[in-house]
């Protein structure tokens, strides 16, 4: 602001600022034919750490408290004045919250404020995967501590396989129009051809789509996405069918679970798992329509059970905005974000997102959230 400022009026904000702090920093102005004083910017040495007590051009006696409009109300200065920078630096440490030592005998247990399980804070119980399987063959809940658990424990003997998605099979059965549309997408007279419209498959065709999943698993994977890349309100707004985007994702959840259950039957001894796909968001929106986008896509997998998530995003925004529609689902429901795949979409030409980041810029930007695993996708060159 002061450089838009004429010099008359940068002397009055100064003046302004010298009433309001008499003993702050503040350059004091004279008449050109006076002297004027050196300039003193009163700052600490280079490698010492911030000031806590308010800088000064004198040293106030003891007991005599800084003139100020500060004075008396909350702030980061601190109260008393520190003489030298190890009293500083002790002011600035005892600032930061401890807790007390855990000796061995001590078990570290996650956060449950904290809705995304941290893998680095897991339980010390070992997993139980008979256990897993029998839940996961009843077609019931897993929690995300007993998946973390077992993903984790496995991971460190062998790789965990991971399908690469249902869209590639199911086009490539070169359905009919009215195959897409089926009994369910019938009556929606003011939608669009669903040629190619293979989210919408878990409604109109579920047994195909069960079968998909079946030959992933029976072909070894571990963990199988459902059919939603683009079941979501943009992906569906060119065929038109955003109002049945609860119920797809839900459905499609649904039958992976099925699929696992079926092939988990066979094999007790290797529970099968069901990872929520969410897809990238190639409309150009804003922030908040694409939690609410994701969150309504979210909420149906969430219905469906799903025991991971799996997001495969062009760039960290699409994900950021994932990653909050999650949070915001879990909480409502009252249970933890389950175990997060999150997959970045590059370019083989630049190496790059369409965001424009690089491989290890998309992973700091994700880091936070505490995922599974985070990896590329769609490129051979990276």
């Amino acid at each position: 602001a002061l450089i838009d400022m004429s010099p008359l009026e940068r002397q009055e904000a100064f003046e302004k600022l010298r009433k309001a702090w008499p003993q702050g920093p503040f350059p004091s102005f004279a008449k050109p034919t006076e002297n004027l004083p050196p300039v003193s910017n009163n700052l600490l040495p280079k490698g010492t750490c911030f000031p806590l007590k308010r800088p000064s051009t004198k040293t106030p006696a003891v007991g005599q408290p800084l003139a100020s409009a500060l004075d008396g109300k909350p702030g980061f200065f601190a109260p008393e004045t520190m003489k030298n920078v190890l009293e500083q630096k002790k002011a600035l440490q005892s600032l930061v919250p401890t807790s007390p030592p855990l000796d061995g005998s001590q078990e570290v247990a996650a956060d449950p404020s904290v809705a995304t399980m941290d893998l680095c804070r897991l339980p010390t119980t070992k997993a139980e995967p008979e256990k897993l399987a029998k839940t996961v063959i009843m077609k019931g809940k897993v929690s995300a501590v007993d998946v973390s658990i077992y993903l984790a424990s496995e991971m460190k003997t062998r790789p965990i396989l991971l399908d690469s998605g249902c869209g590639a099979k199911l086009l490539s059965a070169k359905l009919s129009e009215a195959e897409y549309r089926g009994e369910r997408a019938k009556v929606l007279r003011d939608s669009a051809p669903q040629m190619g419209n293979v989210d919408l498959l878990s409604l109109s065709k579920p047994s195909f789509v069960s079968d998909t999943h079946k030959d992933y698993f029976k072909a070894g994977v571990d963990i199988c996405c459902t059919n939603t890349l683009k079941a979501n309100a943009f992906g569906q707004k060119d065929f038109k069918t955003g109002k049945l985007v609860t119920e797809m994702n839900k459905a499609a959840a649904q039958l992976a679970k099925r699929a696992a259950a079926e092939v988990t039957k066979q094999d007790v001894k290797k529970p099968r798992f069901v990872a929520g796909l969410v897809g990238p968001c190639e409309v150009r929106t804003n922030f908040d329509e694409m939690v609410e986008a994701y969150t309504e896509q979210i909420k149906g997998l969430a219905e469906g059970g799903v025991d991971l998530l799996a997001l495969e995003m062009t760039e960290a925004r699409s994900a950021k905005a994932a990653l909050c529609a999650a949070s915001e689902v879990y909480r409502q429901m009252k249970q933890r974000v389950p175990p997060l795949i999150i997959h970045a979409i590059i370019d083989p030409a630049t190496g790059r997102t369409i965001g424009g980041q690089t491989a290890d810029a998309f992973y700091i930007s994700v880091k936070h959230a505490r995922p599974l695993a985070v990896g590329v996708v769609g490129s051979s060159a990276v």
